[in-house]
């Protein structure tokens, strides 16, 4: 079992003959769309993976990658921290004609050589997990403030200049 900082790349084929899993972390920074939409790069992507053989020549990879991450709060532009997981659950095929033949209800790569890229693996489904419109589960301390007794309300002398207007 392959532990630890994890490569960029792995041989997947060793691990179906093996029947060995792989478990260990990637840092943020390899992410290169995911972390784009990040606060910061800092951190790594805990990940756990098994290799198994489905067919004549179908591979899949089960697993899971969970992270803490750091995104701006669209309530108050500071940062806050997200905890993000996802199920990996893909099936490796050598061909597109391989993977449109999938049912639809089945996650597909395709990867021509033995090498499997876990970036382009989990990437997508990181980026799917993200909420649209991030925000603190609780209110926030700057929302919090403007809703208080500082609120500024531009209209709330006009209705004392329409009843000033009926009596004229």
């Amino acid at each position: 079992m392959l532990s630890g900082p994890l490569p960029e790349s792995v041989n997947f084929v060793e691990y179906l003959d093996k029947g060995a899993s792989l478990q260990g972390f990637i840092p943020l920074s390899r992410f290169v769309r995911f972390r784009n939409l990040l606060a910061s790069e800092e951190g790594e992507i805990d990940l756990r993976l098994h290799f198994e053989e489905v067919g004549s020549g179908l591979a899949r990879v089960v697993g899971a990658a969970s992270a803490s991450v750091e995104l701006f709060c669209q309530n108050c532009l500071h940062v806050m921290t997200l905890q993000v997981a996802i199920d990996v659950n893909t099936r490796l095929v050598k061909s597109d004609s391989e993977l449109h033949s999938l049912a639809e209800n089945i996650d597909g790569m395709v990867v021509d050589t033995p090498r499997l890229s876990l970036t382009e693996l989990l990437e997508d489904d990181l980026i799917l997990v993200l909420p649209m419109v991030p925000r603190h589960d609780v209110p926030c301390i700057e929302t919090l403030k403007i809703v208080g007794s500082e609120t500024r309300r531009p209209f709330a002398d006009l209705s004392k200049l329409l009843l000033q207007r009926e009596k004229d």
